[in-house]
């Protein structure tokens, strides 16, 4: 999309729509974490060596207690790119790192920019 007013009517256009309303600088490089969630936690050790192996540089967050529920996992797996921050890459970035952790029953549909917004 090089038009950065027409993203798609889904969550991820709607996270840029507010990025955008927030003046959010969309031209420089960002640090964006994108969080691999699993359908059991928290993973075996096994598991765990394998999530590391698959992905160098990630790492393991439990969430605090405060943010806990029963009925949710408690923790994911982060990973941290720097990059500019545009729809296509945000989208296929959650493609790929869903691909790569299916077979440990993983996911990735949650993403967030960890730099502030303008002004």
């Amino acid at each position: 999309m090089s038009d950065l007013k027409n993203w798609p009517d889904d969550t991820d256009g709607d996270v840029f729509r507010i990025l955008d309303e927030r003046n959010f600088d969309f031209e420089s490089e960002q640090d964006i974490e994108f969080s691999i969630d699993f359908k059991s936690w928290p993973l075996s050790i096994k598991a765990q060596q394998k999530a590391l192996e698959k992905l160098p540089g990630s790492k393991f967050i439990e969430l605090d207690e405060e943010y806990q529920d029963d009925d949710i996992n408690s923790g994911y797996l982060s990973y941290i790119i720097k990059s500019r921050v545009t729809y296509e890459l945000v989208t296929e970035e959650q493609k790929k790192l869903s691909n790569i952790f299916d077979e440990l029953d993983g996911y990735c549909d949650s993403w967030r920019v960890c730099s502030p917004c303008g002004g």
